[in-house]
């Protein structure tokens, strides 16, 4: 009988994803501060981010938070806040740092923050004329490292294009935000429409800032603007929501005090 619930708890896809979560957590030396009981709650709620509903047979994953300069040690209660690079450490995985995340949000959020991802998503949405998000040109990093023809090529990927062809497509505001290329603040590359495609071309391939090409991953231009206005739409209700709620509790006061 041990050795049956044994087998089913190592078939269980939360235990499966738990001890990923564990073993990256340990390679990268982050404390993973949380039981497996409250990181399976975590991963079965619903996406905090894009507001995804887990299906019956679904695992979600798991995301943090904050971003740090420095790794605590572990049983650290302190964590100080920092939002100036995207490789700084996210915090360690514990209740009040961690939330659902589903696949998607998971992959394009990469290692920033919650806030600013979600910023991305609403300026994104904008941009490409698919709603009023607002706009956050702010959450689009610098990157002042110039790339040039040659660095696209590895073994997976190849190009066609001329180096006047090259200059042409950076030098463009990138396709999915609109960040000017402004040398030597900032320097756009390229991205390809479809990752499939391993050639780059004139029709395959935009210009791109690197914090999209970073979030955007190996996802289908169509999946990541998908995505986006997914993310836009659900944190702006939220927004909303709340902001109703923040002016009737407001109002409600505004009347108790007033029979007084």
């Amino acid at each position: 009988q041990r050795s049956g619930l044994r087998g089913s708890l190592k078939a269980c896809p939360f235990i499966t994803r738990l001890r990923q979560y564990q073993l990256v957590a340990k390679n990268k030396n982050t404390p993973f501060l949380l039981r497996d009981y409250e990181a399976i709650e975590i991963m079965k709620q619903d996406c905090s981010l894009c507001g995804k509903i887990r299906g019956p047979d679904e695992v979600h994953g798991i995301t943090r938070l904050h971003k740090t300069s420095k790794k605590p040690k572990h049983g650290s209660a302190s964590i100080s806040s920092s939002s100036s690079s995207s490789s700084c450490f996210m915090g360690p995985y514990s209740r009040d740092n961690c939330k659902s995340a589903c696949r998607l949000c998971n992959v394009m959020k990469h290692a920033y923050s919650p806030d600013n991802f979600v910023r991305m998503c609403r300026h994104i949405a904008t941009h490409r004329g698919m709603g009023e998000f607002g706009c956050f040109p702010e959450s689009f990093r610098n990157n002042i490292s110039k790339r040039n023809r040659s660095s696209y090529v590895t073994t997976s990927k190849t190009h066609s294009l001329t180096n006047v062809q090259f200059e042409e497509i950076v030098r463009q505001p990138c396709y999915y935000c609109g960040k000017e290329h402004r040398p030597p603040i900032h320097y756009n590359g390229l991205d390809r429409l479809d990752s499939t495609k391993r050639v780059y071309t004139t029709t395959s391939c935009v210009s791109c800032c690197g914090t999209c090409n970073m979030s955007k991953s190996r996802l289908t231009e169509q999946q990541f603007l998908d995505h986006c206005l997914r993310v836009a739409r659900f944190n702006t209700a939220n927004n909303k929501a709340a902001a109703a709620e923040e002016e009737e509790g407001e109002g409600e006061a505004q009347e108790v005090a007033a029979q007084h």
